[in-house]
């Protein structure tokens, strides 16, 4: 039995950096725990907000003047009565706290909004209030939070218009939804004095991830024209170009990072009894099918690497069989000797490690929401339903042989009715638990 086992699991947080006049810098530009950075700009001084979660003092706030030196100079929750009410930060859980600021400025004043969340253990339900805080000074004091009331929904934005009119854009769900967890983006304009909402409600939106979790609605003017919601806006070839760069320097930075546990573990002496794994939660779209996201079914949104060490047993080589992250709990049980539940999916690949040329599985499936997928080397087949027993409102099926890129979607090809719905059964009669 192993004495120990470690995970790296790789996290991509990527960060654009344009029109700079240094010519080299590190990735990423602020290291750390500085999640969901939210920037705006104040004369030639850049200002960044970040979720804090759990943590206290709470929203770190950053400044900088070229996008890659950043100083921290305040927080913008760092009294007890700003955490003690309404945004409790005082006895909150591990899953609750800020989530997903968003920073403007406006004639004078800054703004946050962000959505606190608090888990009642009396209760055992969680609860969550959109708040605002106000400063003049972007390193503080900040005003006690103001809870913007009957506003639903996680991961507000501001937006101020040619008029000086503040608007507030969030997400809920629709009074009349069409499928099971369905949201909506939704804007409503607010007093800048009370922040409480006034006029009427507009509902923008429900295609953003395939209505279904559509985090962090933003609003932006786009070269002077009105404004675009960024889930359905093209991004300039270019700009988008710098972006996947940013994303590919972070991977960059990943990898070395890995490097180091690794050259640690060799130090220590530990290399000899630690099984390594290094995996991802999820892939990622860099302008596929014109999406910068995770929530959907395509190949490059699922796929994700693998790779395990296991001293003694695995050699340098790679594997062709198809593999399910559900495999990775009977594994590492199988390598420690514990023995793994019945009521646990996913298979073993112990044998796979024994033997990379054995193929156990050509067929894996995946879900989101209320979406699911078949893959395999031919075809990729995905559907969504409005509820478990519902009629599948959209699919798509690409032939992987001849469309890697999944561009043609032949899904409604009268010659593919009975592929289809032969991939439908199967998605139909896999067990989930």
């Amino acid at each position: 039995m192993f004495k120990a086992f470690s995970f790296l699991i790789k996290f991509v947080l990527s960060l654009h950096v344009g029109m700079l006049y240094a010519q080299t810098f590190t990735n990423p530009v602020l290291p750390g725990g500085y999640p969901d950075p939210s920037i705006c700009k104040v004369g030639n001084v850049f200002y960044m907000a970040n979720s804090s979660f759990e943590y206290y003092p709470g929203i770190p706030i950053h400044s900088s003047k070229d996008l890659v030196n950043w100083t921290l100079i305040g927080h913008g929750l760092q009294r007890e009565t700003q955490s003690n009410g309404a945004v409790n930060l005082i006895d909150v859980q591990p899953n609750g706290g800020i989530y997903a600021p968003t920073l403007r400025y406006q004639e004078g004043t800054f703004y946050i909004i962000t959505t606190a969340i608090y888990f009642d253990e009396e209760t055992k339900k969680h609860s969550g209030n959109n708040i605002i805080i106000t400063a003049t000074n972007p390193a503080g004091p900040w005003s006690d939070p103001v809870v913007v009331q009957g506003a639903p929904g996680i991961d507000p934005d501001l937006y101020f218009d040619e008029e000086g009119r503040l608007w507030y854009t969030g997400q809920h769900k629709p009074n009349n939804p069409e499928f099971t967890d369905q949201k909506e983006i939704w804007m409503q304009e607010l007093d800048l004095e009370t922040f409480k909402f006034i006029g009427a409600r507009h509902f923008l939106w429900r295609g953003a991830c395939d209505g279904v979790w559509t985090e962090g609605p933003h609003i932006y003017k786009n070269d002077g024209n009105d404004a675009k919601n960024a889930a359905t806006f093209t991004l300039d070839e270019d700009f988008a170009k710098q972006l996947i760069h940013g994303y590919y320097a972070c991977v960059s930075f990943t990898d070395a990072q890995i490097s180091k546990v690794l050259d640690a573990l060799d130090e220590l002496g530990l290399s000899d009894d630690t099984i390594v794994v290094f995996t991802s939660d999820h892939g990622f779209s860099l302008m596929e099918h014109n999406r910068w996201s995770k929530h959907n079914l395509f190949n490059v949104e699922n796929r994700v690497p693998l790779m395990i060490r296991v001293p003694g047993l695995t050699q340098k080589s790679q594997s062709q069989s198809y593999v399910e992250l559900i495999d990775l709990y009977p594994t590492i049980a199988e390598l420690v000797g514990l023995k793994t539940p019945e009521r646990v999916e996913g298979t073993s690949l112990v044998k796979n490690l024994k033997d990379p040329s054995l193929i156990s599985k050509s067929v894996v499936y995946s879900r989101i929401w209320n979406g699911d997928m078949v893959v395999s080397p031919n075809y990729l087949y995905a559907e969504w339903r409005r509820n478990k027993e519902g009629n599948v409102y959209d699919n798509m099926l690409y032939d992987l042989k001849v469309d890697s890129l999944e561009m043609n979607n032949i899904a409604d090809q009268p010659k593919n009715r009975k592929l289809v719905d032969s991939l439908s059964q199967q998605i139909k009669l896999k067990p989930v638990q």
